[in-house]
């Protein structure tokens, strides 16, 4: 950087610069770090001048500021950041530029974030910061602004120039010392809720206070060209923002008064609102105003009135746009107007809310629908589920008040949409393209208008006092009355002539209607209401409301026979969080549907929907009839008339693939369906009495289908299985061996659950011969989502607690030892390169460990010394990660070999010390199994000396350094302790040695050190691992409040690799 003039190696070299200094600034010494920051002030002032207007300056500035951040606490030089900028300030424009550049980098830089550095350490830097440069930092962007004015006005054009986008970087400084993040509580980045209060400390309340700081942006904005309009609102927006209990009341008033008379002023003259940045920014501004303060602050401000009917034009002006993100803020400022209005004793504006109200979804109604019928481009963004769920979600809000004046409206909008666009293009084809177009329009309009009927009636309006009139109630029964006629009407005419490109967009929105209808009238506690069901009496010929479920679940049927392929309409249908499954679960409508006769008809003949080919969609409708079969509503039809049409296919299936001389094809097709569809079944059966048993005699014992599957695995290369076929088989079978919720009971006598292992186990083996076959997809992603369903399945099955393992080895069956053979084979056989990669096989690689070690330790312990090497070496990996639960799991895994073979020894130490030498008894101690699993331990431990004292040290690593988990690392450590003393000796030593550039810190570490393992005797009794715990608790807060890191790592490093 200091020598090259080429732009791109500089650029280079400073982002090169900074990775190296984020991912390794523990390597550089305070000497280093503190050379590196000056050098980098000197390029920046020797060479910043000529790169002032590029991406160059960014990029050195950022370099500057990370390293600043890193080394904040080096020396008290690095904490005052204003007198190495202040040169900068007082030199050239370019340089003053760079000067605010830097400040306003720096003020973003301590507010974020930075991975690979500690969050505590990060916080308490931004407090350090907060209170000693911040406020100076805004004082001084204050300062620049009335210097930059005032001498702008005088100032030769190349100046002006120069000092235009010096007031743009200035007020980008002000921009960012208000969003700071001053209290640690900063919104994930990701989020949309970015609008809340700003906490500045309390020392600011005079500079805010002063009516020249907010006078001063409304006038750049109102004076100044159009380049800095956007930056004046987002800092009026952060100054908007401030919390006001740190304001005197007389000086919050003011305040508030200026705030609405600028905001007025803006609106009013419409300065640069043609820009949608600015319009957007505005909304914002507005948002954030009534977030801080209390409506009735803001009505008693001198101008409230005005600025109400200031902001109703801005509003009418933005409905008729597409910039829905801007429209969702000002419904949102006009939400919370209408929730929080209370009128006042003396009310001195003319304009009544409940006026208002009706007159803003008036207006925002006539702009939709003017749009959506003549759409220009990004106008069906409104139809998106994003922006009807943000939007229309405003809207319930602001009908609360004047209720029944929206009710009346939305009741002739709907009618308006029918008599002019829909009824007059009942009779046309979508094939005809002529009329197509117009179809598309109406049926767009339809659905719009669907969505915000459905919206407003089933929103947060129940809370007004005017639901509960029989005037309300009946005008909502009118509305509603005509969008049941409606969609009925709609699912006939696409039954006769099709459907269109806006046809998905309607159904949607009758989905959403009949979502928010169950869910108000169709309640989880009883079914409401006979208004209602008065005004549809007629429509339905009586039968109220069992006929009205029924229409219901016709319409579901409908959807699915006739949206196969759309994937968005299936989900919303059969989903977890779709209308079927609602109605399946809910306790009133739950008991109309194990009445209803289609209910049944449909659980009879759900083979003949179609719920299209994706996995979810067809497991989420089948658990939904699960519910339902195994409902105690069900009174109409029992399990075996139920899957009667599924064993039908299946038999069909076993026919032909067993038949060589046919296309196997489209049987596998068949098959991978099938099998999906009985998994999304067997996933809700949580009955262990009535559900489960059932199925699993069906499946296993009556029709032997689970058998077949591990045959079919097994005869895998004739029948050329691919890889999706294998996936279904192990998927099936992972949820039926799924023990989780404790569905798998069988009686004392039965020997089906050690039969379901067996099976399983043969399963998981063919299923592991197939992951080597050539049949198996070539592709590494694939093969490490074989490789997760095969763990998946192995955990389920190993943890499902229905089998007696001990059985195996008595009648001396192999399977389980095969099983577990193979499972550690495949285990320590991966790479960790490409474990690290798919962190979903990662965790479920030491969940599996996890479970070995629990529950079979002593096979683990008979392995082959290379083997047990490699599980170490595995588990070594898993401590070095950052995942919580993969590190807990490997201490458990730690604490499970160790202790064991700890409690081995002693016991078989103490039963040799109690008989006399040479006395038959020890020689037959010598033979038992307790003596073969010590010796084959103490083999292990011996031939494994490395791993284990790296394992040592990765765990004490743990307990002094990292936050939240050093409980994990104390479980194992005692027992490794205990098994290597001299080792541990060692490496307390490297501590102290570590710290030995301080003779007084080097002598408190050895202190805090010899405490550790004071008081703690060489045993893992229950008062000895507690006292431990409590040592290594005081041992990790003394060491960690005094020890030197950087020193410590290196200490460690270098130990390490000796």
């Amino acid at each position: 950087m200091r020598q090259s003039k080429n732009l791109y190696a500089v650029h280079f070299a400073a982002t090169m610069l900074k990775n190296i200094l984020t991912d390794y600034t523990t390597s550089f010494s305070v000497e280093d770090r503190l050379e590196i920051r000056k050098a980098m002030l000197t390029i920046l002032a020797d060479y910043g001048g000529q790169y002032w207007n590029n991406n160059i300056k960014v990029i050195l500035i950022e370099c500057f500021c990370r390293l600043q951040k890193l080394c904040w606490f080096d020396n008290e030089a690095t904490v005052n950041q204003i007198a190495d900028v202040m040169p900068f300030l007082q030199h050239s424009l370019p340089h003053c530029v760079i000067g605010i550049s830097l400040l306003q980098k720096m003020v973003h830089e301590m507010s974020q974030t930075t991975e690979k550095f500690p969050y505590s350490k990060q916080r308490k830097i931004a407090i350090v910061f907060r209170e000693k440069c911040l406020k100076e930092i805004f004082q001084l962007g204050l300062t620049s602004l009335q210097k930059i004015i005032s001498a702008d006005k005088q100032a030769p054009e190349p100046t002006k120039t120069q000092n235009s986008i010096l007031l743009k970087e200035t007020l980008e400084l002000i921009s960012q010392v208000l969003s700071f993040d001053f209290i640690g509580v900063a919104p994930d980045p990701s989020s949309s809720d970015d609008v809340g209060v700003v906490h500045v400390p309390e020392s600011w309340a005079a500079m805010i206070e002063d009516p020249e700081t907010l006078a001063l942006f409304f006038r750049i904005h109102d004076e100044f060209g159009p380049q800095f309009s956007h930056s004046c609102l987002v800092v009026l927006e952060g100054l908007a923002g401030i919390r006001s209990s740190i304001f005197r009341q007389e000086a919050r008033a003011n305040i508030l008064n200026n705030l609405v008379d600028g905001i007025g002023a803006i609106l009013t003259k419409q300065k640069d609102l043609d820009n949608p940045q600015n319009r957007h920014q505005m909304t914002r501004l507005l948002v954030r105003l009534k977030g801080n303060y209390q409506l009735k602050h803001i009505m008693e401000t001198r101008n409230f009135t005005p600025l109400l009917q200031k902001v109703l034009e801005f509003s009418q002006s933005l409905f008729k746009s597409t910039e829905y993100n801007s429209i969702y803020y000002i419904l949102n400022f006009w939400a919370y107007v209408v929730t929080s209005y209370s009128q006042p004793k003396n009310e001195k504006t003319p304009m009544r809310i409940n006026e208002v109200a009706p007159a803003i979804i008036n207006h925002f109604i006539v702009a939709q629908l003017e749009i959506l019928a003549n759409p220009p481009p990004g106008a069906d963004e409104l139809l998106e589920s994003e922006h009807l769920h943000s939007i229309l979600g405003e809207l319930p809000n602001i009908a609360r008040s004047g209720y029944h004046v929206v009710c009346g409206m939305l009741f002739n909008f709907l009618g308006t949409v029918l008599t002019q666009r829909f009824q007059a293009v009942l009779a046309l084809s979508p094939q005809n393209p002529a009329q197509a177009s117009s179809i598309e329009v109406a049926e767009r309009l339809l659905a719009w208008i669907v969505h915000l009927c459905s919206a407003v009636i089933g929103g947060g309006n129940r809370l007004s006092e005017e639901v509960g009139k029989p005037e309300v109630q009946q005008m909502e029964a009118r509305i509603i009355r005509a969008l049941f006629e409606i969609s009925w009407v709609h699912d006939k005419r696409i039954q006769e002539h099709g459907i269109t490109k806006a046809t998905a967009s309607l159904e949607l929105a009758f989905i959403s209607f009949l979502q928010k209808f169950c869910r108000v009238y169709l309640s989880e506690t009883e079914v409401t209401t006979s208004v209602l069901y008065e005004a549809l009496s007629n429509l339905l010929n009586g039968g109220l409301p069992e006929r009205l479920l029924e229409r219901i679940v016709t319409k579901i049927i409908m959807l699915l026979k006739m949206w196969p392929d759309n994937t968005e309409i299936i989900e919303q249908t059969t989903g977890t969080d779709g209308i079927f499954w609602h109605l399946a679960t809910g306790f009133a409508a739950s008991k109309l549907m194990g009445k209803s006769a289609v209910v049944c008809k449909m659980l009879e003949r759900h083979m003949e929907l179609d719920v299209g080919g994706a996995r979810r969609s067809r497991e989420a409708f089948y658990k939904t009839l699960s519910c339902l079969l195994f409902s105690t509503n069900n009174k109409t039809l029992d399990f075996y008339a139920f899957i009667a049409p599924m064993k039908n296919t299946m038999e069909q299936i076993r026919t032909t693939l067993m038949n060589p001389s046919v296309q196997h094809d489209h049987a596998k097709m068949l098959l991978r369906r099938i099998l999906s569809d009985l998994r999304g079944f067997v996933s809700a059966i949580f009955n262990k009495d009535r559900g489960f048993p059932a199925f699993f005699d069906w499946f296993y014992h009556e029709t032997g289908y689970y058998e077949w599957l591990v045959q079919l695995l097994t005869k895998a290369p004739q029948l050329k299985l691919e890889t999706e076929d294998a996936w279904s088989i192990i998927l099936f079978a992972d949820e039926f061996t799924n023990n989780s919720r404790r569905r798998i009971s069988f009686p004392i006598t039965s020997a089906d659950g050690i039969r379901l292992f067996r099976t399983t186990a043969h399963l998981l083996i063919q299923f592991a011969a197939f992951l080597n076959s050539s049949q198996h997809s070539p592709e590494e992603d694939d093969k490490y989502k074989s490789i997760k369903l095969f763990l998946r399945c192995l955990d389920h099955s190993l943890t499902g607690g229905y089998t007696n393992f001990g059985v195996f080895e008595m009648y001396n069956d192999t399977i389980l030892n095969d099983l577990l053979k193979l499972s550690c084979n495949l285990l320590f056989g991966l790479d960790s390169f490409y474990l690290e990669k798919y962190p979903k096989v990662f965790t479920l690689v030491f969940s599996v460990s996890e479970t070995l070690t629990r529950d079979h330790c002593e096979f683990l312990i008979s392995m082959d010394s290379n083997l047990f090497g490699k599980l170490l070496s595995l588990l070594l990996m898993g401590l070095q990660s950052k995942i919580k639960t993969v590190i807990n799991s490997c201490c458990n895994s730690l604490d499970r070999l160790f202790s064991l073979h700890v409690g081995n020894a002693i016991s078989f130490q103490q039963q040799t010390q109690a008989t006399p030498p040479g006395s038959p008894i020890v020689k037959f101690f010598a033979k038992t199994q307790l003596h073969s699993q010590v010796e084959r331990m103490t083999t292990h431990i011996a031939n494994h000396q490395t791993l284990l004292h790296s394992i040592l040290i990765q765990l004490i690593n743990i307990c002094i350094t990292t936050e939240g988990i050093h409980w994990f690392a104390g479980k194992p450590l005692l027992a490794l302790i205990i098994l290597s003393q001299p080792e541990f000796t060692n490496i307390i030593n490297v501590i102290v040695r570590s710290q030995s550039h301080d003779e007084a810190k080097a002598k408190k570490v050895s202190e805090i050190c010899s405490h550790l393992m004071e008081g703690i005797s060489p045993n893992l009794l229950n008062d000895n691992r507690e006292k431990f715990t409590t040592n290594l608790t005081v041992f990790r807060n003394e060491l960690k409040a005094i020890i030197d890191l950087n020193a410590f790592y290196k200490a460690v490093v270098g130990f390490t690799n000796e």
